[in-house]
């Protein structure tokens, strides 16, 4: 880890954070939809895909 002796290191530590946890809810939505048996929440799911897929953009474009 890199040193948080700045209110800047620490954005962009907590950033990478959040970062990895959007790519990882990306990569177990859709698993997860499969198994849901409801529609409405497999619609849930889905807008909740679409959704961290933003953010993940968002996040390239702030570390880009």
């Amino acid at each position: 880890m890199a040193s948080l002796d700045s209110l800047d290191a620490l954005l962009e530590d907590e950033l990478r954070d959040i970062y990895d946890a959007e790519k990882r809810i990306s990569k177990a939505l859709p698993k997860i939809m499969k198994k849901a048996t409801s529609r409405e929440l497999k619609q849930a799911l889905g807008e909740h895909l679409q959704q961290t897929a933003q953010h993940v953009e968002r996040l390239e474009q702030a570390f880009g």
